[in-house]
């Protein structure tokens, strides 16, 4: 599922949500990212569980503790740092997508608190804006897409300083 392209995803939230309920809105756009964050999330999960050592189940084991007990308090503590970082890739990849919020969210030029409405977001504000003629508004796609990479590069980062504290803790 990390392969689909983002297009595919899109279209998918689009006949999944936005043609069932009649209308674009932010939970169409938040299902359709959703969708592209989960396969990452769940694969940097897997692969940070399976390099916790099979020794810690074992000898929680050997003292005594339930598989339940061990996968909470030793395998997730363990693998917290790939976890972690899991997530915030994810984050990071989802905040760029723009081809599912195009087809889900519609876009609206002005602040909207209600997710059932069309709403507005940087990477299709980006998209509308950088073929206008007006030179303020191609400023206003400059702008934000600046801050969506300032924001990635943050949670990237965020992300590598969470794992070393995590794993610097579990030591």
């Amino acid at each position: 599922m990390t392969g689909v392209p983002s297009i595919t995803v899109g279209i998918f939230g689009y006949i999944a949500i936005v043609k069932n309920t009649g209308h674009y809105s932010g939970l169409a756009g938040a299902f359709a990212i959703g969708v592209i964050m989960l396969p990452v999330i769940m694969r940097a999960g897997e692969t940070a569980i399976r390099g916790v050592p099979h020794d810690l189940s074992e000898a929680a084991l050997a003292l005594g503790a339930r598989r339940a007990t061990i996968a909470r308090r030793v395998v997730v503590p363990a693998a917290l740092p790939g976890i972690v970082t899991g997530v915030l890739l994810a984050v990071a990849r989802g905040l760029g997508e723009t081809a599912p919020l195009l087809l889900t969210i519609f876009g609206n030029e002005y602040l909207q608190w209600n997710p059932n409405k069309p709403i507005e977001a940087l990477p299709v504000l980006i998209y509308n804006n950088s073929s206008q003629p007006y030179a303020d508004l191609v400023q206003v796609a400059w702008g934000a897409a600046l801050l969506l990479m300032v924001v990635v590069l943050a949670l990237s980062i965020g992300s590598r300083v969470a794992a070393a504290l995590l794993q610097r803790e579990r030591r």
